[in-house]
């Protein structure tokens, strides 16, 4: 747990769940970018409407007719978003019952060349 008072990154901003104070840094303040740019509609806020992911258009269509919509929904907003990584791939897999998403982000920080994947549950049954 890091505590406000503790910081000594540059890359860091407020966990968004978590104990009030604390703080997420490095890779975990990357990811925690990642997922609110992925799990955003655009749309959703207000001072800037264009900020999210196309990704939830995707949601509840037929999986064989948007995989390469989901996965360049994905990349584009992460290119747009978060000039901190490089997405080396996207894959996603569908509940048993096709009411929700696990969507997996594999990238690459520009910084340091490390490499993380994040996988993030879409939809309400995952």
């Amino acid at each position: 747990m890091n505590l406000l008072s503790e910081i000594i990154s540059k890359d860091f901003q407020m966990r968004l769940y978590g104990k009030s104070g604390e703080v997420v840094v490095d890779d975990d303040d990357v990811s925690q970018c990642l997922a609110v740019i992925v799990m955003t509609r655009p749309g959703e806020v207000p001072h800037e409407p264009e900020f999210g992911c196309d990704l939830w258009e995707y949601v509840d269509s037929p999986v064989n007719e948007v995989q390469l919509f989901v996965s360049t929904a994905v990349i584009n907003a992460v290119r747009r978003w978060e000039p901190r990584v490089e997405v080396l791939g996207v894959a996603y897999e569908y509940s048993a019952d096709f009411s929700g998403l696990a969507v997996e982000v594999k990238y690459r920080r520009l910084d340091n060349l490390t490499e993380r994947v994040l996988v993030l549950p879409v939809g309400d049954k995952l």
